[in-house]
């Protein structure tokens, strides 16, 4: 085996790689910064894309997705009673419930019951 004469500093190698992380990790981590300002600076907000039927079909492969995962962490913690585990099980679960719900649902406003509550046209108390 031959090996070349020549060698770089470990220090300089180490800071090279240490600085190429982190400049990959500032990069992974603006990445939804970097296309909330493309959207806000050169999307016409008159533009809409509206696709109910696809959401859906998304929610629902996220729901069974995070559903998984939490039984497989679930898992993974009987086994080795990692604590970080439990906890990354709670989360993917949590996910899991609260996305269960259909969407929109708390959102919606039904003008019809604010007048047997006792509010008017203006969401003002009726005297």
């Amino acid at each position: 085996m031959t090996f070349s004469s020549y060698s770089e500093p470990p220090s300089f190698v180490r800071t090279l790689t240490k600085g190429y992380a982190v400049l990959i990790l500032l990069l992974v981590g603006l990445a939804p910064a970097f296309a909330i300002a493309y959207l806000y600076f050169f999307q016409d907000p008159a533009l809409r894309f509206e696709d109910h039927g696809f959401h859906e079909v998304a929610i629902g492969i996220s729901l069974l997705q995070s559903g998984f995962i939490a039984y497989v962490t679930y898992r993974c913690y009987l086994h080795s009673k990692e604590l970080s585990l439990r906890w990354l099980t709670l989360g993917f679960l949590g996910f899991t419930v609260i996305y269960t719900k259909p969407q929109g649902q708390a959102l919606t406003f039904d003008r019809s019951q604010t007048t047997r509550s006792g509010l008017d046209s203006n969401h003002r108390v009726r005297p």
